[in-house]
């Protein structure tokens, strides 16, 4: 599982506190719009998410590209998130200029840690030149929590946190985010989502709970908290950025 995964359900948090969420597919596969679609032939691509409280209403995710989207088309909504591309000059320019935030998931791989680290750094030097006000979070994705993994984790955790502190050091606005505050744990649902597409079934995020849990829901909704007590998000949402 990758970006498209983590914006997709990162959206799916915002929805489940109860915002309607735009996704922008910046990917010029256009992954986003097959999953949410309701019919392949059909333009329109957007997933209900239920409350979680009964007398709640549920919220809405609508998967737009980007040259459908017009935010004066859709002033109650106060968050948009971009699966972007990862050919980094293939974004338009003129939307990565206008990021709050940018979140680039990695993962604790002992053969890809430093090359990650050099790719994540090359993305945190790119977007900067185009947007000086931008925060940028390096996420730890596909985690494996099981405990016999405990001790391989804390070594390539602060082996990577000691990577990126080589540029992090240099702009305060750029952060590695301790899996101890925020991580998306591996999970079958999320490896497996999409398959609704195999299936011909509707559409739907890898909430579902299993045993009465679901690991990518409550990572998600941690995600999204993290990212709410550690930035300014809620005073850009209530001044409609």
């Amino acid at each position: 599982m990758g970006k498209t995964t983590v914006a997709a359900h990162l959206a799916g948090a915002f929805a489940l506190m109860g915002h309607d969420v735009i996704l922008l597919d910046l990917d010029p596969e256009r992954n986003l719009r097959k999953l949410f679609s309701q019919d392949i032939n059909d333009e329109d691509a957007s997933v209900f998410v239920p409350p979680i409280n009964k007398n709640e209403t549920g919220t809405t995710i609508t998967v737009l590209n980007h040259d459908e989207w017009q935010p004066e088309d859709y002033p109650d909504i106060k968050i948009t998130i971009c699966d972007c591309s990862p050919v980094l000059d293939k974004n338009p320019k003129s939307l990565v200029e206008k990021f709050d935030y940018c979140i680039i998931p990695t993962t604790l791989n002992p053969l890809g840690v430093s090359k990650n680290c050099d790719v994540i750094i090359r993305t945190f030097k790119h977007i900067r030149r185009l947007n000086s006000q931008a925060e940028m979070f390096a996420l730890i994705n596909n985690y494996h929590s099981d405990q016999s993994f405990t001790n391989r984790n804390q070594v390539l955790r602060d082996h990577l946190r000691r990577s990126l502190s080589k540029y992090t050091s240099t702009d305060s606005k750029c952060k590695f985010i301790d899996p101890d505050a925020a991580k998306i744990r591996y999970s079958k649902s999320l490896l497996y989502w999409g398959y609704h597409i195999v299936e011909g079934t509707t559409p739907q995020l890898a909430f579902n709970s299993n045993g009465g849990r679901s690991h990518p829901r409550t990572d998600f909704l941690q995600l999204a908290e993290y990212l709410e007590e550690h930035t300014t998000i809620d005073e850009l949402r209530r001044q409609g950025h």
